[in-house]
């Protein structure tokens, strides 16, 4: 078993999403300001107490004969306001107090390839064990072997358990056997699904986030709809020898119905169980400030070494990861619209 130990001391034994990590900062807007930072509602506070202080007082010396039921009224509406402010502010301390993040750096094919080369010493013997434990499988592979033990960091065991799980899963839902018939409501809605390639040749998934609305959708057709864009993509690019995909969040139109944090928390489950190494990058496109808020929240659930792979990217420069003929038509007119 020396591939083994080798294998578990080149990558460790933590299971892949043991912990959480620092976010990469969504750009323009991507701190406290986006919610009201220096100059926002807290810093108004003193200022509206005064000024309203003095607007009462000048009312009541200018019309005292209906200043009794006036001035309540007044006074009822004017602190009505006070809490609101004094929330913005307590979320605005809170906001500061997060340790500051900043942009990652994209995540290329070519160094995906360099790390399997690096690693490959070390791998090749603890795949060929773990290969050997699921002997006639169709559904394993060397391939398969390598991409459970990344994601359990060289752990073998860990990684056989992971494969059994993996091979239970696709016998029970199987994902390979989902249509378009199964989906029609949510490919009716123009959400996204896979098309074109990315510059390094994977496959590309597209999700239109303003198309998404938490509370029309059906979850478990949702949920087929990520299983069938992947097992199309995955399938695309296995023809071409390419392993992995690459996800493209157009955030245009997000807003508080784009907030499923049950579909993100699928999505990533999916991703983490039995879809281990298949994700080669994600492109965060057009990201409003009010995404910082969601980000927020569900970004130190996210695997470390799925952050390396995540990027916010503006309209400009967009062409440098998908060639424009590689857009769907929807996004190839955004784009020519707003340059």
């Amino acid at each position: 078993d020396a591939g083994v130990a080798a294998a578990k001391e080149a990558h460790g034994t933590r299971p892949a999403y043991a912990e959480p990590s620092a976010a990469p900062a969504p750009p323009d807007g991507g701190g406290p300001q986006a919610l009201g930072g220096k100059g926002g509602g807290g810093e108004r506070l003193p200022r509206l107490l005064v000024c309203g202080s003095v607007v009462l007082a000048a009312w009541l010396a200018v019309d005292p004969e209906r200043r009794t039921i006036d001035c309540a009224l007044a006074t009822m509406g004017f602190l009505a306001l006070v809490p609101a402010q004094l929330a913005m502010q307590v979320l605005q301390r809170w906001l500061r107090e997060m340790p500051a993040t900043t942009p990652c750096k994209p995540f290329s094919q070519r160094q995906s390839m360099q790390a399997d080369s690096d690693e490959g010493s070390s791998i090749e013997p603890a795949a060929a064990l773990l290969l050997a434990r699921f002997p006639g499988s169709e559904e394993v592979s060397k391939a398969t072997c390598r991409r459970f033990l990344r994601a359990w960091k060289g752990d073998v065991d860990g990684a056989t358990s992971g494969i059994q799980k993996y091979l239970e899963w696709r016998k029970e839902v199987r994902p390979e056997d989902i249509t378009v018939a199964d989906i029609k409501n949510e490919l009716a809605t123009g959400k996204g699904g896979p098309h074109g390639f990315d510059r390094c040749g994977r496959p590309v998934i597209w999700a239109f986030a303003g198309r998404h609305d938490k509370n029309a959708r059906d979850i478990e057709e949702t949920v087929k709809l990520i299983l069938y864009s992947l097992e199309t993509a995955i399938s695309t690019g296995e023809k071409n020898g390419i392993e992995q995909v690459c996800f493209v969040f157009d955030l245009s139109g997000f807003g508080r119905k784009s907030m499923d944090y049950e579909v993100v928390k699928r999505l990533f489950l999916l991703l983490a169980n039995y879809y281990p190494e298949r994700l080669g990058q994600v492109l965060l496109l057009n990201a409003p400030k009010v995404f910082n808020v969601f980000w927020r929240v569900i970004s130190p659930y996210i695997d470390p070494v799925t952050f390396k792979k995540i990027q916010f990217v503006s309209k400009n420069v967009f062409h440098e990861f998908i060639e424009p003929a590689m857009f769907p038509q929807e996004m190839a007119e955004m784009l020519e619209q707003t340059s």
